[in-house]
């Protein structure tokens, strides 16, 4: 049982490195239509997998829930939320042109605006990629809520997360207006959210999953094509049905990957890694190391050039240098401060699933 619950994990943790590598390459500088597919999926596939792992059953009240998800998700928010102030007032507050100067903002704004967590804010510029912590804590308490109305039942859960994606689609389409803690877009995400949940013994059955790879991808790239920009930050879904085939065709391709070699973690040593550290990755990567890179890479001729090809290469080594250089930042918070990552302990060599 222990061997087979190892495995779950590996593979969870192998579909979240690659998760975090198509996000850290929407984040760099890229060709729009290189990486419009990865926001199809990118995200959703966060919240999927956060699906699989969540339990409500364990928790004898929503008191004791709520204390759980608060230590899991609100305290690496709120901790990653205060690097990222401190490097603003360090680095960025009131820096001329550089696009997270905010300049003229009071320099206590950023601390309400970590609380407040509204999206695309200048109060909350500082820990724009912390947005989705805020939204899955959202999500969660909302499908804790459905799974208790509803009894545990598949059928009624179903109903449920249909109903709330269409209010979030009409609500982000129409109204559009970001809310606190993400609520506008936990009404979508709770979907995927909630998905994950109802298909986790069904994906777990599933041995040759790496079959329908192909088609996955297929599914994917005509319907991603077809849809309109696609960014749950900002609330753009574009074609309804477009947006959910396209999203759960990529969060099937990378868990078929994901499967295939969760028997071969020595190969993709690097991927395990971080899904592991994902929340690390999340953290530091936009607003603290991208910057520099660009800084640097803006010193080699090749990479001021504004081709396509010269943005590919910028896009991956943007993703590449901040994979090796966030890799010790991850080992010494797990081996120092994993309560801030919202871990009760680590052993580093070892992972210990904590929600």
């Amino acid at each position: 049982m222990e061997k087979k619950i190892k495995q779950r994990l590996d593979w969870i943790d192998i579909s979240k490195g690659i998760g975090m590598l198509f996000i850290m390459l929407g984040h760099a500088p890229h060709p729009e239509n290189m990486t419009k597919s990865f926001y199809t999926f990118h995200v959703p596939l966060f919240f999927f997998l956060s699906g699989i792992l969540f339990s409500s059953a364990k928790y004898r009240s929503f008191g004791e829930f709520i204390k759980r998800q608060f230590f899991a998700l609100v305290i690496p928010y709120i901790s990653f939320s205060i690097f990222n102030y401190i490097f603003w007032i360090l680095i960025y507050h009131n820096v001329g042109d550089n696009p997270y100067s905010n300049d003229g903002i009071n320099i206590l704004a950023p601390i309400l605006g970590t609380v407040i967590a509204v999206r695309d804010l200048p109060w909350t510029l500082h820990n724009v990629a912390l947005w989705f912590l805020a939204c899955l804590f959202t999500a969660e308490i909302l499908f804790y809520f459905i799974i208790k109305l509803t009894g545990g039942s598949h059928k009624n859960i179903g109903i449920c997360l249909f109903i709330s994606s269409i209010l979030g689609y009409l609500y982000c389409t129409y109204v559009g207006v970001k809310m606190p803690w993400s609520f506008d877009a936990a009404f979508t995400a709770v979907v995927f959210l909630g998905a994950g949940y109802l298909m986790k013994e069904k994906i777990y059955k599933i041995s040759n999953y790496i079959a329908y790879l192909p088609l996955f991808l297929l599914i994917n790239m005509i319907t991603g094509s077809r849809n309109s920009s696609v960014n749950l930050y900002e609330n753009q879904y574009g074609n309804y049905v477009l947006f959910y085939i396209s999203a759960f065709s990529g969060i099937f391709a990378v868990i078929a990957f994901a499967k295939k070699f969760e028997k071969q973690l020595d190969k993709i040593k690097i991927l395990t890694f971080i899904g592991r550290n994902s929340l690390v990755y999340l953290g530091f990567h936009q607003y603290i190391l991208f910057p520099f890179i660009g800084l640097a890479l803006e010193n080699i001729p090749f990479y001021r050039l504004d081709n396509i090809h010269a943005l590919i290469i910028k896009g991956i080594s943007y993703t590449l240098i901040a994979v090796l250089v966030i890799a010790p930042i991850a080992v010494l918070m797990n081996r120092y401060t994993p309560f801030l990552l919202g871990k009760r302990k680590q052993i580093y060599g070892s992972y210990r699933r904590t929600k």
